[in-house]
């Protein structure tokens, strides 16, 4: 049998059914990520659960080590903040990564790049989830918080190439205008952890409303 999309069919991975629950999902990003390329690109919500709840999860604890931090209220709103900053900023940039993706020769529709957008991102956060141990144990032997900033920006780093080499793989390679959206996502994901700051510090608010570049924000940590 074969999955239809629109008036293509999209067959599954040959000897394999497409991944649905989250374990199911998680193997298959680490080992056969082409099979969640192909899973994504059906993009049907009852089959994207499965990444959703690995995204969410993910974030979610990670989030947690972060709270680690200053503890206290960051407990729970470090994971909150790191969740919505992650799905917003994949919100915010789906758009364009749609328009890229078009511009460079690619005949696809909004849905399929929002599964792989969707495949790219739980990627990254699964990356996170597998560097929490050793982010738990930066945050509570340390109270540098430009040092502890840096461990996050490293891992957070790593995790996101690794999603954007799956998201670009997924749209045919790597061209000029795929390029220029992965720098615009960056630079999103980066700025949004400043406008939901604090994510590792304290404050007397749960946001601060003072606006920042990132740069500067980076910099006024380290000084």
């Amino acid at each position: 049998m074969s999955d239809q999309v629109g008036n293509e069919s999209v067959p599954p991975v040959i000897g394999r059914p497409f991944p649905e629950s989250p374990m199911e999902v998680v193997e298959a990003l680490l080992k056969r990520p082409q099979q969640v390329i192909r899973l994504a690109e059906v993009a049907e919500p009852q089959r994207l659960i499965g990444l959703a709840l690995a995204l969410l999860i993910s974030a979610g604890v990670y989030g947690v080590v972060l709270g680690t931090f200053s503890g206290g209220v960051q407990f729970w709103a470090a994971p909150v903040k790191l969740i919505a900053g992650i799905i917003g900023s994949a919100v915010v940039c789906l758009p364009g990564l749609y328009m890229a993706a078009c511009l460079s020769g690619r005949d696809v529709k909004v849905r399929a790049v929002a599964g792989y957008l969707l495949a790219a991102v739980a990627l990254s956060t699964l990356l996170l989830l597998g560097a929490a141990p050793a982010a738990w144990l930066f945050s509570v032997s340390t109270h540098s918080l430009a040092g502890m900033g840096m461990v996050h920006l490293l891992i957070w780093g790593v995790g996101t190439c690794a999603g954007l080499r799956l998201l670009i793989r997924a749209l045919g390679g790597m061209r000029g205008h795929l390029a220029l959206w992965c720098l615009m996502f960056v630079l999103v994901c980066v700025q949004m952890t400043t406008t939901l700051r604090p994510l590792l510090g304290t404050s007397d608010r749960l946001l601060t409303y003072e606006k920042k570049f990132f740069v500067e924000h980076w910099w006024d940590c380290i000084r």
